[in-house]
């Protein structure tokens, strides 16, 4: 571990003592992501890719000057410098990001799947991507950029623009650039070729059962099948034909300029069909690329989408876009069926800290979660004790016509003595509107358990409209909101801390910044998202106020590196910024520190935990 050994003992000490609220960013849930068979399973479609263009004659241009092999070396290099900056920082700094496994990949003799068309349909997408970046060439050295005019552009090669033209003539470098452009153009050809077949394929009734045609290679082995169908579907090849069609129409057949913002988007793209579907958690960029890639001929606008940005997008597709991207990957209703990784590693710890602070009469155990999967809580119920209950609170629309608000609904789920099923995390069987559950009283406490907040939904619970104890009018209905946008979180912090009462005022006051400790874990701050979730939960810190804090209280951001505008804002608010890789945040609870040895109450609490976390492990190895 990176951490001191005072910075573990302050950790240890605020999760034995303080019952800390738990803030679990979007980093989380990609820990380790570029560990383990999914991302090998990426690695191997790249190679494939890699593999192809190098028997690919029609890949690069006859010439004379310029060999092909170097057209062909230059762009697998673009591949491998792709795989390097998609992965996690970590692996780069170790040295350990997989080329020689990328360039020792193998053309299989027969295709197999969706193998052979997706490796056809990139390889021409790289293509595309390839000319057009060669066309860029010195612009970051001019720093003529974006680029608005093809042919006075220069470009690395034979040709450069100091190259002196005769009195007259085009120069060099800009006679090579429309070259370029012809290539890339053609390569786009051969993408739209392949995405409009593989469209039509995938959907006409006269193709049920029919192999791939010939002209996209040796493909007669893949057959139909409903699977290949579906993978087609979550891969959105139609969205892929029609945004490739439009590019053609509205940029390369109408000579129009080229744009930095152009070539992110087709990258985005040419990642889009390397990672989906392999299993590998998504980040939140890939989030947004997948949620806008959308079959609309009238979009005419190629960038990359930025964080929380929906374009064309009403709150139903958003929801069913995102849930079946989670269902790509071990994003929580059903177990794992893989060795564990560090994700899971670090989320058990988690879960094992959790349970272990939860007191009936004491402070309550509260996870705020801005994760769309529910991974974090299906640890959380499998390390419970049997009758162990788990609370959900989650963002809602009450709909009444045409009109909605945001509201939430809180649930409780009971670890039974069977093994946790994906109906009892996705379809709990009774809700309440959370402002109506009452407060802890005389009479009983409806609180059981720790409480995990949905800070943005999940599309993967299941839920009625008018489900069985949400007290609602005859008009209204509800339905699971997945929070994505600038507004709807604007909506959602607000909805959730102003105005309540029951539980929900009781909740609020005792997470208060001045009197609760906090620990975030993998929130970007430079993303508008997570800190404004930040500074309106810590917004009674600019505030004067009397009030004093219950005893010892300290907040901590911890995540692999905090830079601008981070670090200002952690100061100003007083956390403490702990630069560590989440993966090793598991080593945490066997470190000795003199605060562990010298605190009975920590040495205690972190024993317990290391015993939860044996007995989770003994009974996965007995499951396997």
């Amino acid at each position: 571990m990176k951490l001191s050994e005072e910075q573990c003992g302050e950790l240890q000490l605020t999760l034995a003592t303080e019952t800390p609220v738990l803030v679990l960013g979007p980093g989380c849930h990609r820990v380790g992501f570029d560990a383990g068979p999914a991302w090998q399973e990426v690695v191997r479609r790249l190679g494939l890719v890699w593999a192809r263009i190098g028997v690919d004659r029609g890949f690069a241009p006859g010439s004379d000057e310029v060999a092909p092999d170097l057209f062909v070396n230059q762009a697998r290099g673009f591949l491998e410098n792709l795989l390097a900056s998609k992965a996690s920082a970590e692996t780069r700094e170790r040295g350990r990001v997989p080329i020689e496994a990328l360039q020792a990949t193998r053309l299989p003799e027969t295709w197999k799947s969706l193998d052979g068309p997706r490796t056809h349909l990139a390889a021409s997408l790289l293509g595309v991507l390839y000319e057009s970046t060669r066309c860029l060439g010195n612009v970051i050295a001019t720093g003529e950029s974006p680029v608005t005019n093809w042919l006075t552009v220069s470009h690395p090669g034979e040709t450069r623009s100091s190259d002196q033209a005769p009195e007259g003539a085009p120069a060099a470098d800009a006679a090579e650039a429309d070259v370029a452009r012809g290539r890339a153009g053609r390569h786009l050809e051969s993408a739209l070729r392949t995405a409009t077949y593989l469209h039509h394929w995938s959907q006409s009734p006269d193709l049920e059962g029919h192999d791939l045609a010939l002209h996209m290679g040796n493909f007669k082995a893949v057959a139909r099948t409903a699977k290949l169908t579906t993978a087609l579907s979550v891969l959105k090849i139609e969205a892929v034909q029609v945004r490739l069609k439009t590019l053609e129409t509205t940029r390369f057949k109408r000579d129009l300029p080229l744009d930095g913002a152009l070539i992110e988007w087709l990258a985005d793209l040419f990642w889009h069909l390397m990672v989906t579907d392999s299993r590998v958690p998504p980040s939140q960029a890939e989030v947004a690329f997948y949620v806008n890639l959308k079959a609309d001929a009238d979009d005419t606008v190629f960038r990359r989408p930025g964080a929380g940005e929906v374009r064309a997008v009403d709150a139903d597709d958003l929801n069913r876009e995102i849930g079946r991207l989670l269902r790509t990957y071990d994003s929580g209703p059903r177990p794992a069926d893989a060795p564990p990784l560090p994700r899971d590693q670090l989320l058990q710890m988690l879960a094992a800290c959790v349970l272990q602070a939860f007191k009936p009469e004491g402070r309550r155990s509260v996870v705020l979660s801005s994760d769309f999967d529910l991974s974090f809580e299906r640890t959380l119920l499998e390390m419970s004790a049997e009758d162990q209950k788990v609370h959900l609170v989650v963002p809602v629309w009450r709909c009444e016509g045409t009109a909605r608000v945001l509201d939430w609904l809180f649930t409780t789920i009971e670890r039974t003595d069977a093994d946790v099923t994906e109906e009892a995390l996705t379809q709990p069987e009774s809700w309440a509107l959370y402002g109506d559950v009452p407060s802890r009283d005389a009479e009983g406490d409806p609180v059981a358990g720790p409480i995990v907040v949905k800070l943005n939904g999940s599309p993967l619970v299941q839920l009625d409209e008018r489900p069985d104890g949400v007290a609602l009018t005859e008009e209204e209905t509800v339905k699971i909101a997945t929070i994505f946008t600038e507004y709807d979180s604007l909506q959602a912090i607000i909805s959730f801390t102003e105005g309540q009462h029951g539980l929900a005022a009781d909740l609020i006051n005792e997470i208060q910044w001045r009197t609760r400790s906090w620990i975030v874990l993998g929130d970007s701050f430079p993303h508008w998202l997570p800190r404004l979730r930040l500074i309106y939960n810590a917004r009674s810190h600019f505030r004067r106020s009397k009030s004093k804090g219950r005893g010892r209280t300290e907040h901590f951001a911890i995540d692999r590196r905090f830079g601008w505008p981070e670090r200002p804002l952690l100061d100003v608010l007083r956390i403490r910024g702990y630069e560590e890789d989440l993966g090793e945040l598991p080593l945490l609870v066997d470190r000795t520190t003199a605060i562990r040895d010298g605190h009975p109450a920590v040495k205690k609490y972190l024993a317990n935990v290391r015993e939860r976390l044996k007995s989770h492990r003994e009974r996965l190895e007995d499951a396997a």
